[in-house]
């Protein structure tokens, strides 16, 4: 007859000389750092860094803004014929933008270079050719975007389009000087500048520029509805005056804070 085994106690002990979890796995004693599990929360939050900004320049200035306003009041004369100002200025203005180009890519280049009178190559110069072009294109959503802030549908629509048009190469332009879509964080970028994350903003000239041209803009809308029977008041004289005006404001409150800073 078989020996009827021996059931065998199973104790658990806490002694101290006793194995146990902490033994096995040592970050999990008290006051022991997170050892490489996943669980540091820390490195998962957002962290926004500052977004690379040109130097202050005194070049960075756009005077050809007030050029603009001054040539569209008293040389086309868009007080008694605005649509036919806005096409008959619409070559000078792409001209002036465009010039404007140059002199801030070659600013910034030398900026960075710590190197004087160097001018674009021919690199650069195609890429201000295609910036120019897509600152052509982004007129469009401008334009939509317009018209959900209550800009006039029908007889109005080719006013708005030019509106469109010269916001355009106020905002996406000088910003696409800076901010080059060849860059290979641009889209990263690119979702910050149009959803405002810019730290230290008020630093930034050219950020400041577009921005300006934006506030001018809508700044431009309250004489329109004022009873002051002026033939100035049509659309979008002020609005296109206020974004010029506001698009050198801009820019120069972006320069003065940051050299006295």
């Amino acid at each position: 007859m078989s020996a009827t085994p021996k059931k065998v106690k199973k104790t658990v002990s806490f002694s101290r000389n006793s194995p146990s979890l902490s033994d096995r796995n040592p970050s999990t004693e008290p006051g022991s750092p997170v050892a490489e599990s996943g669980f540091d929360f820390a490195d998962d939050e957002p962290q926004i860094h500052e977004l690379p900004k040109p130097s202050p320049a005194f070049l960075l200035l756009p005077f050809h803004s007030l050029a603009i306003v001054y040539a569209l009041f008293y040389h086309y004369n868009i007080s008694s014929k605005v649509i036919s100002a806005l096409h008959s200025s619409t070559l000078a203005v792409l001209t002036l933008q465009f010039g404007f180009g140059l002199i801030t890519l070659t600013t910034i280049k030398n900026k960075k270079r710590a190197k004087k009178h160097r001018g674009p190559n021919g690199g650069e110069l195609m890429y201000l050719v295609i910036s120019s072009l897509i600152s052509g294109f982004a007129a469009v959503p401008i334009f939509l975007v317009l018209l959900v802030f209550g800009a006039p549908i029908g007889s109005l629509s080719e006013e708005t389009a030019f509106l469109a048009l010269h916001l355009s190469f106020l905002t996406v332009f000088p910003l696409l000087l800076v901010y080059k879509f060849t860059d290979p964080d641009s889209g990263d970028t690119w979702i910050r500048l149009l959803t405002f994350q810019v730290p230290a903003f008020y630093r930034n000239q050219i950020y400041l520029q577009a921005m300006g041209a934006l506030v001018g803009c809508w700044f431009g809308v309250i004489p329109i509805p004022l009873d002051w029977d002026r033939d100035w008041q049509q659309w979008p004289i002020t609005l296109l005056a206020g974004a010029y005006v506001g698009s050198f404001a801009g820019s120069l409150i972006g320069y003065l804070y940051s050299i006295f800073e």
